[in-house]
């Protein structure tokens, strides 16, 4: 990189290109009028192309001059071959705080970079292709919007791409809101994958719902219900049991999922009278409750 010195250059005689910064950033007031009331600290980084000049730093400190009534901007210019500015843009991209479906827009973007180069900058090994980076790419709009507006990561990104067009179109209808959560959505899809893996089919019934934790908890106790038949039958019966006591002031805890070998006794008391109570409420278990709550674990 050579430097040609500092330069007071036109702002509008800089060419801005999207595809060269992604940020989630808006400028704030405070800083746009620092700009426009001081002189910039640090000057735009500008790269030569023919007779133009494109920014390679200073994307946010070129916008706010924008928005003033600045005509010049201090700058400075480098000579860099074109394919080693393809590849600053890229790390500087990549490593910037975006989302993974625009880091892989620009990976697309920016086929030819070579497999060395894509590890060193931290690209995942399945990411490092332009099929599947295209097959993101080509995911329904709004399963897209889900993963860029919440930043899924990579892996959740990955097991997506494993489905079958059958099961995205699934997953495309169960994304109804970008506001689902995330841990939510992950369970969904990775219970999607396990009926794509076992080619089983989920007829559900989309719930209409007073509110999105409502839907949310309904279409997984839907989609747990078939993937996990026995946990699901031992989850009715024992709430069966539980409830039982539960009406006589008396709560029973099992572990969740039914993974463990105990279960457990609580109960509440507000005056001293209420113990009598509640030692006769316990001589009422059954015992064949218990042994059957045991059995379910």
């Amino acid at each position: 990189m050579s430097i040609a010195g500092y330069l007071n250059f036109k702002v509008t005689d800089i060419i801005y290109d999207e595809q060269y910064k992604y940020s989630k950033d808006e400028l704030t007031a405070d800083f746009i009028k620092s700009v426009a009331e001081n002189d910039l600290f640090e000057p735009v980084i500008l790269f030569k192309e023919n007779d133009k000049v494109r920014i390679i730093a200073g994307h946010n400190r070129y916008k706010a001059s924008l928005q003033t009534e600045k005509q010049y901007i201090k700058a400075v210019v480098t000579e860099l071959p074109d394919f080693d500015f393809k590849q600053h843009v890229f790390w500087r991209n990549y490593n910037s705080r975006i989302s993974s479906v625009k880091k892989i827009k620009f990976i697309f973007d920016f086929p030819n970079n070579d497999e060395f180069f894509l590890k060193k900058i931290g690209v995942p090994v399945s990411f490092q292709n332009a099929e599947t980076c295209r097959k993101v790419l080509s995911l329904p709009e709004n399963i897209r919007s889900y993963l860029d507006v919440k930043d899924i990561n990579f892996r959740t990104i990955e097991k997506i791409l494993t489905l079958d067009a059958n099961y995205i179109s699934l997953l495309s209808k169960l994304i109804v809101s970008s506001q689902i959560r995330v841990n939510v959505f992950r369970e969904i899809v990775s219970l999607t994958s396990d009926f794509c893996r076992f080619n089983q089919v989920f007829d559900f019934n989309t719930p209409v719902a007073e509110s999105l934790k409502i839907y949310e908890d309904e279409i997984l106790r839907q989609m747990r219900n078939l993937r996990y038949p026995k946990y699901s039958t031992s989850l009715v019966r024992s709430e069966d049991i539980i409830s039982k006591y539960r009406n006589i002031g008396i709560d029973i805890a099992v572990p969740e999922f039914f993974e463990g070998n105990s279960v457990s006794f609580s109960f509440k008391i507000q005056k001293i009278s209420d113990i009598d109570k509640k030692i006769a409420a316990l001589k009422n278990i059954d015992k064949n409750d218990l042994n059957e709550l045991l059995n379910l674990l």
